[in-house]
C-alpha cells in the first residue's frame, strides 16, 4: 500500500481512508489497484487497520525534504481475495479494485527511492495513453463511464499551488502538452496544513515528478453529463 487518501473525518475523528496499491509486480501489466474492505462500503476506518499501518499516518521520523517527501510511508500487507459482489462490480471495473478481507501488516516497503522506481516503470508520459480526448467531460472531470481506468501514474510538472482554508488544497499541474488546473489534492485531511508545505517545497524544488492521479468515487450530476471529478492523490519528486 503506498497512498492513503481521505475521504473525510467521521464525527468521532476518525478517518474514512481510500487504499492503493499494486497489484502484481509493475512491469507486467495492469497494476495499480483500489483495495475495497468487504461489505457494503468502498472506504476503510482508520480503527480497520492494522496498527502498523495506522502508525504510518503519522510524523515521519527523519527530519529535512525527506520528511516532506514521504507522508505516508508505503507497507507491505497481505489479505485474502474476495470475489466481486454486484455492489463492487456496479460500481468499479474489476481491473481497477480488489475485494479485501483480514488485512494485515507484513514489513515496510524498502525505500522511497525503490517505491518511486516500481511507479517510473508504469508511468505515462501524457494522458490520453489512460484517458483519451473523448473521456473528458470537463477540463478536469471525466465522464461516468466503468471502463475507464481509476487510478493511473503519470510524468509531470507541479506548476501551482492553491492552499485554501477549510477546503481541499489544489493544484496545477502539466503532464505532457496538458495542462490541468486546480485539481483537489485527496489526502489533505490527513495532514494538518492539508499538504501546503510539502507541496510548496516540491513546487520550490521544480523538476519532474511523479503525479498518482485518480477519478473520484464521487459522481457529479450538475447540468451536462454525468462526470467523475479528477484528484491528484499523490506525488513524488524524481531525478529525471
Amino acid at each position: 500500500v503506498f497512498s492513503f487518501l481521505s475521504r473525510g473525518i467521521r464525527a468521532h475523528h476518525s478517518t474514512d481512508l481510500i487504499l492503493s496499491s499494486f497489484r502484481r509486480p509493475p512491469n507486467r501489466g495492469h497494476s495499480l489497484v483500489q483495495l475495497i474492505p468487504e461489505g457494503a462500503a468502498q472506504y476503510w476506518s482508520e480503527d480497520d487497520l492494522p496498527p502498523e499501518c495506522r502508525r504510518v499516518l503519522g510524523p515521519v521520523d527523519e527530519a529535512g525534504p525527506m520528511q516532506l517527501q514521504q507522508p505516508f510511508l508505503p507497507v507491505v500487507v497481505r489479505f485474502e481475495v474476495l470475489p466481486p459482489t454486484e455492489l463492487t462490480d456496479a460500481m468499479f471495473d474489476s481491473r481497477d479494485v480488489l475485494v479485501a478481507r483480514t488485512l494485515a501488516y507484513v514489513r515496510r516497503f524498502g525505500s522511497i527511492e525503490e517505491l518511486q522506481e516500481h511507479l517510473g516503470m508504469i508511468a505515462h508520459t501524457n494522458l490520453e495513453q489512460v484517458w483519451p480526448e473523448s473521456a473528458w467531460a470537463t477540463p478536469k472531470a471525466l465522464v461516468a463511464l466503468l471502463d475507464l481506468p481509476k487510478l493511473a501514474v503519470f510524468w509531470g510538472k507541479l506548476e501551482w499551488v492553491h492552499c485554501r482554508a477549510k477546503a481541499s488544497t489544489q493544484l496545477d499541474i502539466c503532464i505532457g502538452d496538458k495542462k490541468l488546473q486546480r485539481i483537489p489534492y485527496s489526502p489533505h485531511q490527513l495532514q494538518e496544513d492539508g499538504g501546503a508545505e510539502m507541496l510548496q517545497w516540491m513546487h520550490a524544488r521544480g523538476g519532474t515528478c511523479l503525479l498518482l492521479l485518480g477519478r473520484s468515487s464521487t459522481i457529479l450530476r450538475k447540468t451536462g453529463p454525468t462526470t467523475y471529478p479528477l484528484l491528484l492523490h499523490r506525488l513524488f519528486c524524481s531525478n529525471r
